[in-house]
């Protein structure tokens, strides 16, 4: 039997109409379930938390880094491409003249 403060249950938290009684073990193994549960959903909560940051690295370099570089990569290329277009109408505008 475990013994309830007097004043306090330790089911609701709130005020007990008997003060100094002794939890009933049907009510002990309640308690003892809540205790489970509220253990299981921290334990979920963390595991979530971690699986939750592995998919935000996983996308961030797997995905956003890689377009990032892959469009500086193509505004380059396209930089250059028209760096010689520029470069090949005026060298033909000096020869035409």
């Amino acid at each position: 039997m475990i013994h309830v403060k007097p004043g306090h249950d330790l089911l609701t938290w709130g005020h007990c109409p008997t003060p100094g009684t002794a939890i009933a073990p049907t009510h002990a193994i309640k308690l003892a379930l809540v205790g489970a549960t509220a253990y299981l959903v921290a334990m979920a909560r963390i595991a979530l938390t971690v699986l939750g940051i592995i998919l935000a690295l996983w996308l961030v370099f797997g995905f956003i880094i890689p377009a990032l570089f892959a469009t500086l990569k193509f505004l380059l290329i396209l930089a250059i491409v028209a760096f010689f277009v520029v470069a090949a109408i005026t060298v033909v505008g000096k020869l035409s003249r």
